[in-house]
């Protein structure tokens, strides 16, 4: 819950110093939204500021989505992805460089943070000295996934036009890229004070329980970045 809160705090006070500045009111300002995370594993609903910074070559954005387990498009095609318990939560903090002012080729540099909180349900075998376990316990715990990520990645914006071929003030903004990913995953599990006579099932996988596999873990995986934004500029 604390990183939750500090999330929303780092992404709140972002927003508040972009909309802040003087020279806003003299540049563009765009609202995106970006649909393929509804698609993800760890789905969410996207939103985004992007504003320029001093020049006109150069924006920052500040992104913030929130999702739920009961809204996974997957269901339980891995696992336990609509698990009623399962908030996601995705913060991106990213500068961009366009070729031209706010359309057209840019490179951009992100940062990425993410949090998954979820509940399992975990059967512990009790007093197994002989290999069979005189009983079995069903365990239910709190999980919490914590990711943060670098990456670079190019891309193009456009202008949408309209029937008389005039640019109107919807964008559409296409990506790729790729960086580096620390996971960081917390099993608050009363069963790893369990005795060496209990047995305990440790699976792994990448999509292990969705993701959340069956342990603590920590590991670095690559991050590639690939996805479609739709915005409006306001300003």
């Amino acid at each position: 819950m604390r990183y939750t809160i500090l999330t929303l705090l780092f992404f709140t006070f972002f927003v508040q110093q972009s909309l802040g500045q003087d020279t806003l009111l003299r540049k563009k300002l765009a609202i995106k939204i970006a649909p393929l995370a509804l698609l993800d594993i760890d789905n969410t609903f996207q939103l985004a500021v992007e504003h320029r910074l001093k020049g006109n070559r150069w924006t920052l954005s500040e992104e913030f989505g929130y999702g739920t387990g009961a809204a996974n498009f997957w269901g339980n095609t891995f696992d336990n992805s609509n698990s009623r318990f399962r908030e996601n939560f995705r913060v991106k903090i990213e500068a961009r460089k366009y070729k031209q002012a706010f359309t057209g080729r840019y490179v951009a540099y992100e940062l990425l943070y993410k949090q998954i909180n979820d509940r399992a349900d975990r059967s512990v075998g009790r007093e197994c000295e002989s290999g069979m376990c005189n009983y079995y316990e069903m365990l239910n715990y709190p999980i919490n996934k914590y990711v943060i990520g670098i990456s670079a990645k190019i891309g193009y914006q456009i202008r949408i036009r309209n029937e008389l071929k005039k640019n109107t003030n919807f964008v559409f903004d296409f990506y790729v890229g790729g960086g580096l990913r620390r996971v960081m995953i917390n099993h608050q599990d009363p069963s790893e004070s369990a005795s060496s006579n209990d047995y305990i099932d440790y699976r792994y996988g990448l999509f292990s329980n969705s993701g959340l596999g069956y342990a603590d873990r920590n590991y670095n995986i690559p991050q590639i970045s690939l996805g479609i934004k739709l915005g409006y500029i306001i300003l």
